[in-house]
């Protein structure tokens, strides 16, 4: 589905990314939660998040010969971005309490509300609202579903082959090169869904919402 090859500065300023967020990590991981240090490990990707996201999104639609992004600039998009993680997460959150299958279908249908942000210039609750209807097809959903479970399951296989090794420096080269990588790629492959979409069926997203 991904259909060029990544550009330098997404695949570069992704492993930027995750090579901060292991940094950040090592003390104690985002789901170490009796840790003193996961309130520092939660604010940075919190933070980081967005200005990433913001940036990355933007080279891959314009790496691909695609319009530029209504939001101009990674700064203009960080507030709505960062609202928007919010709300997601939240929606996650709440929907994994009751009984996990709702926070995993609230989880896909609204995984492209960066994009709907960056490339649209939707406010948060839109952008959500957004996501659910580029995904309302089976085939894009499906897509995205591929798209998060691959990502995830592949990550999950890394880590558990990473205990094997005794080298911290091989473990961080090796987690920050496979992380950065797969997050270039998942970004590149859910832009791709959005930006198909949305030539398909295009939908006022930058008006309404929060």
């Amino acid at each position: 589905m991904v259909r060029r090859a990544l550009h330098p500065a997404v695949l570069g300023s992704s492993l930027l990314y995750a090579a901060a967020l292991y940094a950040v990590g090592l003390n104690a991981g985002i789901l170490d939660i009796e840790a003193s240090f996961w309130v520092v490990t939660v604010a940075a990707t919190l933070l980081l998040s967005p200005l990433y996201h913001g940036f990355v999104l933007q080279w891959t639609a314009v790496a691909g010969g695609r319009p530029a992004a209504v939001g101009a600039t990674t700064i203009a998009a960080f507030p709505r971005l960062f609202i928007g993680q919010l709300l997601v997460g939240a929606g996650a959150v709440i929907g994994a309490v009751a009984l996990i299958v709702p926070g995993v279908y609230f989880g896909v249908r609204a995984v492209l509300y960066k994009q709907a942000i960056v490339l649209e210039g939707a406010k948060p609750v839109q952008a959500v609202r957004t996501s659910f209807q580029r995904t309302a097809d089976g085939k894009t959903a499906l897509w995205a579903s591929i798209a998060l479970v691959g990502f995830y399951g592949v990550m999950l296989g890394v880590d558990v082959l990473l205990t094997l090794l005794h080298s911290e420096v091989a473990i961080g080269v090796l987690s920050v090169a496979v992380s950065g990588t797969l997050l270039a790629l998942l970004n590149a492959l859910l832009t791709d869904l959005y930006i198909v979409r949305l030539q398909a069926r295009p939908v006022e997203s930058g008006g309404a919402g929060a």
